[in-house]
C-alpha cells in the first residue's frame, strides 16, 4: 500500500490499519479511501496558503462567525450588566442607609 501519509514507520502502521478499518466499515477499498484522504489533505492546505490572517474585519464579514460571535458578545454584555448591578448595589450608600432606615421604621 502506498501510504503518502508519513515518513514515519509507526505512524503508517497506524494510518494502514485504521483505513482497514475504515474501509471495512465503508465496504469500500482503501485506495479510494486513500485518494480521499489524499485530497481532503490538499484542500486543507490550500484553504489555510489561501486564508491569510484572521483580522476584526474579516470575522465580523465571515457567515460561519457571525452567530457565535453575536452570542458571545450578547453573553458576555448580559454578564456585566448583572455584575454592575450587583456591585453598585452593594457600594451605594444612600441605598444601604435607605434600606436600614426601612427597618428601623418598620420596627420602631
Amino acid at each position: 500500500m502506498k501510504s503518502g501519509f508519513s515518513k514515519n514507520p509507526e505512524m503508517d502502521g497506524r494510518v494502514f490499519f485504521l483505513l482497514a478499518e475504515l474501509s471495512r466499515i465503508r465496504k469500500v477499498p482503501e485506495e479510494e479511501l486513500t485518494e480521499e484522504i489524499l485530497s481532503l489533505r490538499q484542500a486543507t492546505k490550500s484553504e489555510e496558503g489561501s486564508g491569510g490572517e484572521w483580522t476584526a474585519g474579516r470575522v465580523l464579514k465571515s457567515k460561519e462567525l457571525l452567530l457565535p460571535l453575536v452570542l458571545v458578545c450578547s453573553l458576555q454584555a448580559g454578564q456585566q450588566c448583572v455584575g454592575i448591578n450587583a456591585v453598585s448595589t452593594k457600594e451605594n450608600p444612600t441605598k444601604n442607609q435607605c434600606c436600614q432606615h426601612r427597618q428601623t421604621l418598620k420596627r420602631g
